[in-house]
């Protein structure tokens, strides 16, 4: 069996699992000579390769104003459900081939190209331990990673339904590196 499927043209695609209750990558694409957004986020709802929804229109609209022609939106879980307390609740909220969308997803940024993360305040300890291990591994393959605007009070990068549509990109965090002599 498949570990995943694809769903989609060049323009607009979607990759979940066989049984389509995992979403692990929502890509949109209007001008391949612009650079690619990978934008992380905490779960996906319903938006797939023919249908978005506010949050996919509202990110659509940041990378838009921000200069990219490609967004890929990844997730800390990919369980389906645009409710993140029943995300918290199932018992497999991430789903089988999620480490290794993130990864696919991550491995084709290069030059100008940026990754944000964009979840909010995750509902439980168990997902926010997911967003926790979600930058580690993003941090792992690339220097910086950006958010929008400013942070949660509880320290999250914010979702974006939760910020103006003039809200500018900033730095989020950065690998250290070390100094030598």
């Amino acid at each position: 069996m498949a570990r995943y499927v694809v769903r989609g043209n060049k323009r607009s695609w979607a990759v979940f699992s066989p049984d389509y209750k995992y979403r692990y990558i929502l890509g949109r694409t209007w001008s391949g000579l612009k650079p690619l957004l990978v934008v992380a986020m905490l779960n996906p709802s319903y938006a797939d390769h023919n249908i978005g929804d506010h949050t996919l229109t509202r990110v659509l609209s940041f990378a838009r104003k921000d200069g990219f022609g490609r967004i890929v939106i990844v997730n800390a879980c990919a369980l389906i459900t645009p409710n993140p307390k029943v995300m918290a609740a199932a018992t497999d909220p991430v789903g089988g081939w999620n480490k290794e969308a993130v990864r696919t997803a991550i491995d084709c940024v290069a030059g100008d190209d940026r990754v944000v993360v964009a979840w909010g305040n995750p509902p439980s300890r168990g997902v926010e331990e997911h967003t926790r291990r979600l930058q580690s591994a993003l941090l792992e393959r690339v220097p910086e990673i950006w958010r929008w605007g400013s942070r949660t009070k509880l320290g999250n990068p914010r979702h974006p339904l939760r910020m103006r549509a003039d809200t500018p990109l900033v730095l989020h965090a950065r690998v250290a590196t070390e100094q030598r002599c």
